[in-house]
């Protein structure tokens, strides 16, 4: 789409977006979606870009199919205004992250970026930022911060086994 526009309460985004699918004798080849819309006074921004494949031709059913589509996805939001979600509204809850998701749809590769995220809890600010990893046998976290009311936990580390359900997590408390 040439132009495209979001609008709610709390923001008017406006952007472009592009839609295609590719087919090959009639049967599915991939698929995607480009989206970019933000607002120019606010700078909150919200983009995305998903692309859907299946190298493997000779999918005979549905699930054989989906066991073999390839994923690869962006996804980034910058100051985007977490009020949406939220029962306190400040114009400090927002988030900037960026998310990233490869390959096969049922085992792919994540990586989760909060770069920072601000939002009202119980009347005070709460920051977060920190990234997580997540690959078809384990969830591992670095540098995860969160700030509330003078106290942290910083440099907060962990690791779990997705495959026997063991793992380990170090979050130091600063008060």
């Amino acid at each position: 789409f040439n132009s495209i526009s979001y609008s709610d309460q709390y923001s008017t985004l406006e952007g472009f977006s592009d839609i295609n699918l590719n087919l090959i004798d009639g049967k599915f080849d991939s698929a995607g979606v480009t989206l970019n819309i933000k607002n120019s006074l606010s700078k909150e921004t919200v983009s995305a870009d998903i692309m859907l494949s299946t190298p493997d031709e000779s999918a005979s059913d549905f699930a054989s199919f989906l066991s073999s589509l390839y994923v690869d996805c962006q996804l980034q939001l910058m100051n985007f205004s977490l009020n949406r979600f939220v029962t306190v509204k400040n114009d400090n809850n927002e988030i900037t992250m960026s998310a990233y998701m490869t390959g096969p749809v049922n085992h792919p590769y994540v990586t989760l970026n909060i770069e920072r995220m601000s939002m009202i809890i119980g009347g005070l600010m709460a920051k977060a930022q920190g990234m997580a990893f997540i690959d078809d046998r384990s969830v591992l976290i670095n540098d995860f911060i969160f700030d509330y009311q003078g106290m942290s936990v910083k440099d907060v580390s962990a690791e779990f086994s997705t495959e026997n359900l063991t793992g380990y997590a170090d979050a130091p408390f600063y008060a």
